[in-house]
């Protein structure tokens, strides 16, 4: 897990009775991204936070407030890794570009290959060489019915994927961009000013609480 410049650090403080001293510990608290879901507008999200010995997963529930465009582009930018993974088209030039250069900005023309497909969310997990991600999403049959997709598990390490790099690059900024959502970057309601984490409304599970006082 990377510290992240912009989150705070902390200290802990031990007491040496015999030399009669205190000395200061600093750690820096780190936050990982590991989970967002997209509802409609909203969305919700998980990430793993470090401080110092105590490590717990933070699940923050549907937000009221709906998610920036920089973040549905971080989504939309997973379409083309989506539908390779989960074998529903072969590879092609608008793949390829959709890949190296990111998606096309605005709304998706109804003849656009990507059309179809919406990615919703993505989970991490694992540790070392067995981290990785699942995406899940649809595609809208011509029928008009919606066919429920998730890619298989890919661990970052594996590169039989022929983009690992560029998709990797997509999920960092799909990470980044959740992250600023959850620092208050939403697109703002009228009157409704943008605010930060909702603390009244988390499921946090604390791990390791090995708490020195």
């Amino acid at each position: 897990m990377v510290p992240d410049p912009k989150q705070p650090n902390y200290y802990k403080f031990h007491f040496n009775a015999r030399r009669n001293t205190i000395y200061k510990t600093e750690f820096i608290m780190t936050n990982e991204i590991i989970y967002g879901e997209l509802t409609g507008i909203n969305l919700k999200y998980s990430y793993v936070e470090q401080n110092g010995d105590i490590t717990r997963t933070v699940n923050v529930p549907k937000q009221d407030t709906p998610v920036h465009p920089d973040l549905k582009k971080a989504f939309k930018d997973i379409i083309p890794h989506f539908m390779l993974l989960c074998e529903q088209v072969s590879e092609n030039k608008a793949i390829k570009e959709a890949i190296k250069d990111g998606m096309p900005e605005g709304e998706l023309d109804g003849a656009s290959v990507f059309f179809p497909f919406e990615v919703d969310s993505f989970k991490i997990s694992g540790s070392g060489d067995n981290e990785g991600i699942v995406f899940k999403g649809t595609r809208i049959l011509s029928h008009g019915g919606v066919l429920k997709l998730e890619t298989p598990k890919l661990q970052f390490e594996d590169h039989e994927y022929k983009y690992t790099d560029e998709l990797l690059d997509a999920v960092n900024a799909l990470k980044e961009e959740t992250y600023e959502y959850s620092q208050g970057k939403r697109a703002p309601l009228p009157d409704n000013p943008q605010t930060g984490l909702d603390f009244d409304n988390m499921d946090i599970t604390v791990a390791d609480a090995d708490v020195d006082m």
